[in-house]
């Protein structure tokens, strides 16, 4: 069984490049600009990856208790494993939550 580090949980943040020509201020040269994956699209798949750890972990329990399992070792890991991600979504969704109460009780 590999333990993987606390990262797996968020989806690598690879820029996708593409080209633009621009105007004739620059000769008509083209630039290469990079554009990041949304926020929104970030915490989607983040989401559904904490989702499938929790499946995971689940269906991990229930072949536990029916017999179809033996490894205890393994279970705790999966359990582990989704626990933290849930906690570290939890905190996240917290920290976000708070960022934006502040946001509203600033004065203008």
């Amino acid at each position: 069984m590999q333990v993987h580090p606390i990262h797996f949980l968020i989806p690598s943040l690879e820029t996708t490049s593409i080209k633009s020509t621009s105007s004739l201020a620059d000769g008509g040269a083209t630039q290469t600009m990079a554009i990041q994956p949304s926020f929104r699209k970030l915490m989607q798949s983040t989401l559904s990856n904490v989702n499938e750890l929790q499946l995971a972990a689940q269906e991990a329990s229930r072949k536990f208790a029916t017999g179809e399992s033996e490894n205890l070792h393994e279970l705790m890991i999966m359990l582990e494993e989704a626990k933290l991600a849930l906690d570290l979504t939890v905190e996240v969704r917290n920290k976000a939550i708070e960022a934006y109460q502040e946001l509203t009780r600033m004065q203008v």
